[in-house]
């Protein structure tokens, strides 16, 4: 059965719901960021000199370090086991091979080291995966076959899946439910008005200023998808 779309209200009520939930790991995340960035003050002793020797940054690059990011295992499964479906496979792990590589090279940060940096400093790493057609050359292809050569070179160089890391500090979601493929989920951050109207251009959002910072809410379910901007 389709899930009705839900409303606003309704998504503020689970953000009010599970919000007191994960209050207690931000702050700890917080704390746990600080010390990674050595953000962090030591009371000062009179005869002692303050030294920060950053243990817990190292642990967690070493850590970092140690995993093989490049070369990450996607599998998927052939329940047919027949010799198409094996090759369909093939062609989807090469796909999503690529899309990572992709997502990597595009980043300020490479995606999979800042998950692995967030898993092992905060305890939790989230992706969302975007579907921009943007990203692909727009109409219909073209008829000479010169124009149409570079338009699909175009096309095979570029996808429009792209892979963003999440901060996990700002998701909410029902931890009673797996984890790992939350029904539902939210994601709350600080935006400048500036950025929404880039990403919305077609909407009037002329009451809100280019350097008015807002929060921004993200619903995500297995069929919808909300967005809005608050004071």
């Amino acid at each position: 059965m389709p899930l009705l779309r839900p409303s606003k209200s309704s998504i503020d009520e689970r953000v009010h719901q599970f919000e007191p939930l994960f209050r207690g790991w931000w702050d700890a995340a917080i704390q746990y960021n600080q010390m990674y960035r050595l953000d962090f003050h030591v009371p000062k002793h009179e005869d002692w000199d303050e030294y920060l020797t950053g243990t817990a940054k190292r642990l967690v690059d070493d850590a970092v370090d140690s995993i093989a990011l490049e070369f990450p295992q996607i599998e998927f499964y052939n329940p047919a086991k027949t010799m198409k479906g094996e090759e369909r496979s093939e062609a989807l792990e090469l796909i999503a091979r690529s899309v990572w590589q992709q997502s990597d090279t595009e980043s300020a940060l490479p995606v999979r080291r800042s998950l692995a940096n967030d898993l092992f400093r905060v305890g939790m790493a989230c992706t969302k995966t975007l579907l921009d057609y943007s990203r692909w050359p727009v109409g219909p292809p073209p008829e000479d076959s010169t124009e149409l050569e570079i338009w699909e070179s175009q096309r095979s160089l570029v996808s429009p899946l792209i892979v963003r890391r999440v901060n996990p500090t700002s998701l909410i979601f029902d931890p009673t439910e797996d984890a790992s493929n939350p029904p539902w989920i939210v994601e709350r951050y600080s935006r400048t008005g500036a950025s929404v109207k880039s990403r919305f251009p077609k909407l009037d959002l002329s009451n809100i200023s280019d350097d008015r910072a807002v929060i921004w809410t993200e619903y995500w379910d297995r069929e919808w998808r909300s967005y809005w901007a608050d004071d």
